[in-house]
């Protein structure tokens, strides 16, 4: 999730953050009203009411899930400062093409519902316009006098460190809008990385097509390796482990997204060909490097680029690879009821992209429903559609965005469909030394990206 968050930063621009009407540091709180409010003890909310207390304001809107995802956090520094702090939602009742201008506040109070959160609640768009707010979640903190104290990425900075500031034993809080600005702006995409500087000084490379260590941000990136993207390739903040799956997996995405890809086909799962020590885990399961391939436009193949990360690997870390057929842990998605039953009636299609709340599809086939448990579950084993069912189909499921994954099956199977654990084969990249491969009947170690063990066959 930092990732996606980071990576809309870089696209937010490098404009001004904030309207010269807006919110400044150091400056009062501007005056502002918000009517009908919920949750709360008056039914118009204006910022001189929390004076004598800190006052926590978050805009929030459709768009981005981690609009959504930050409500517990906000909800446990409401309860565990419930004298010295004020949180007040402030959403954007604004309605599009895909929604009405009460689907968020539709969606929120499904969570409210359910977690019983403590913030107060009121909507009112004009107000994003007014403050120059041009994307969230977005907040401000307040101090009891009145005063601008700081203007963040609510999602960076932890419930520590929003209390410490408060209690006045830190003076800065991160996530600051203009901190971040400043780091993602020294990276460009359009240009080859460590050149003129781009991301890192130029001599930070160890070895040149090229190697480097991470960035200290996260930015734009291909979904695989191919000639599409040009005669190019950057792959940026990567574990060696995950750029094996470039080397030697297929040149489609590897996410559940049609026509073409990997997903379920194989494996996140990386096989070592030696037991790794405590120094192999760091350097090659956790340990992130950024790649960069330039190659003459006449030999940038896809093959020739796939190749060329492949020799990279091998010189730079002394590693290969092999590609083996084996059974590995899944998820099927499995149906457990009339086939029929969930035909469409027609409805204009949803794919069901920005729901927060509880899924609604209309008018899709059944490999959305795979999207959308991936998009709530991406750390999950492949989910791979065994339904049978075909068609476009309308499907309602209780369940909402950010829901534990018991609690989703438990929605599942209310509806008569079944998300079951079993395994299923597929490939598997093994990882050997170079000069050291073993045969393919030799047990191998399986290593995910938690760095979990186990000996398989």
């Amino acid at each position: 999730m930092k990732r996606i968050i980071l990576l809309a930063l870089l696209l937010w621009g490098s404009g001004k953050l904030w309207a010269n009407e807006g919110f400044v540091i150091g400056q009062p709180c501007p005056d502002f009203e918000v009517h009908n409010m919920d949750y709360y003890k008056h039914k118009i909310f204006k910022p001189q009411q929390v004076r004598g207390k800190w006052l926590l304001i978050h805009f929030f809107e459709l768009g981005c899930a981690s609009n959504f995802e930050i409500l517990g956090k906000l909800d446990s520094l409401q309860r565990q400062l419930p004298r010295e702090l004020q949180v007040v939602m402030i959403g954007k009742n604004l309605g599009n093409a895909y929604f009405p201008a009460t689907q968020l506040k539709t969606y929120y109070d499904q969570y409210q519902k359910k977690y019983q959160y403590k913030m107060a609640v009121g909507y009112k768009a004009v107000l994003f316009t007014r403050f120059g707010i041009n994307g969230t979640p977005y907040s401000i903190l307040v101090d009891p006098g009145g005063q601008v104290r700081a203007i963040y990425l609510p999602t960076v900075p932890s419930i520590a460190e929003h209390i410490d500031f408060i209690k006045g034993k830190r003076n800065n809080l991160s996530g600051d809008f203009k901190e971040l600005n400043d780091i993602s702006s020294s990276y460009d995409w359009g240009k080859p990385l460590l050149v003129h500087n781009n991301g890192l000084s130029e001599d930070s490379f160890f070895y040149r097509s090229l190697f480097t260590e991470r960035l200290p941000n996260y930015a734009p990136e291909p979904a695989f390796i191919s000639s599409l993207y040009g005669n190019k390739i950057q792959f940026i903040n990567k574990t060696i482990a995950e750029l094996f799956y470039f080397a030697y997996g297929d040149t489609v995405r590897h996410l559940p997204y049609d026509p073409e890809t990997s997903y379920g086909k194989i494996s996140s799962t990386r096989g070592w060909g030696w037991a790794l020590s405590a120094a192999d885990s760091v350097n090659y399961v956790k340990k992130e490097y950024c790649y960069s391939l330039i190659m003459p436009r006449h030999r940038a193949t896809t093959e020739n680029m796939q190749e060329a990360l492949r020799d990279d690997l091998k010189k730079c870390f002394g590693l290969v690879a092999r590609v083996e057929m084996r059974h590995m842990p899944c998820y099927v998605l499995v149906n457990k009821g009339d086939p029929n039953r969930f035909a469409t009636k027609g409805s204009p299609p949803d794919i069901g992209d920005y729901h927060m709340g509880n899924l609604q599809l209309r008018n899709v086939p059944m490999h959305y429903m795979v999207k959308r448990l991936w998009a709530r579950f991406p750390d999950l084993d492949p989910i791979i559609d065994e339904t049978g069912i075909t068609g476009n189909l309308d499907i309602d499921l209780n369940s909402l965005r950010f829901d534990p994954l018991p609690e989703t099956i438990k929605a599942l199977q209310a509806i008569q469909l079944d998300l079951v654990k079993t395994t299923r084969s597929m490939k598997v990249i093994v990882i050997e030394r170079a000069g050291k491969q073993s045969p393919a009947t030799r047990k191998v170690q399986l290593v995910t990206g938690e760095c979990a063990a186990l000996q398989c066959k």
